[in-house]
């Protein structure tokens, strides 16, 4: 099982839970593991209006958020968690092509940058760096973090589209909104 030693207190008031006492309507979508329902992070919402689906892609974020904006009864407060920044930096061919050619990747940086093996290599670079011990996995090559970078600068772009997609058309639907937009990547 996984470790709740970083679950929510249920004595802690979240914002929803704040602003559910004054009357919003409150709807999330939650994309990262670190936000899991059993670690208190759907706190405030009804559960019917909280969906977590770990490590989705942009456009299956806003899309979620989206399908329920005619059921959002005013005043609202609305939580959409995008994961893209975070890797495993896999956006969509348009996006790619936006920065021109990827860089060649080579071995082992394709199996350490695939999208079936980063969780795994990125978890072993983060528990070495915590626990100050050695990794399993030896570093990308020079050329392994090029690739990396590009792959990480098209996944930011691709989440910027989704944001602005997701407000136009939260705010044509409800002019009056207020958006508020925070980032620890990106």
């Amino acid at each position: 099982g996984q470790s709740t030693h970083f679950a929510l207190a249920d004595t802690e008031e979240t914002i929803t839970e704040w602003l559910a006492k004054y009357g919003y309507d409150a709807w999330g979508v939650q994309t990262n593991s670190n936000g899991q329902v059993a670690w208190g992070y759907a706190q405030g919402f009804p559960s019917a209006q909280f969906v977590y689906q770990n490590f989705i892609p942009a456009a299956m974020v806003t899309d979620d958020v989206l399908a329920n904006k005619d059921s959002w009864k005013e005043p609202f407060f609305v939580f959409a968690q995008y994961i893209d920044p975070h890797g495993p930096y896999a956006p969509p061919t348009d996006y790619t092509n936006i920065f021109g050619t990827q860089p060649a990747l080579t071995s082992p940086d394709s199996v350490y940058l695939s999208s079936s093996f980063w969780g795994t290599y990125s978890l072993d670079l983060l528990n070495s760096y915590y626990a100050k011990t050695a990794s399993t996995y030896p570093s990308l090559t020079p050329n392994g973090i090029n690739v990396m970078q590009y792959r990480y600068d098209a996944d930011c772009r691709y989440m910027d589209d989704e944001l602005q997609r997701l407000v136009t058309t939260i705010q044509a639907k409800f002019p009056n909104t207020i958006v508020v937009m925070v980032a620890d990547h990106g």
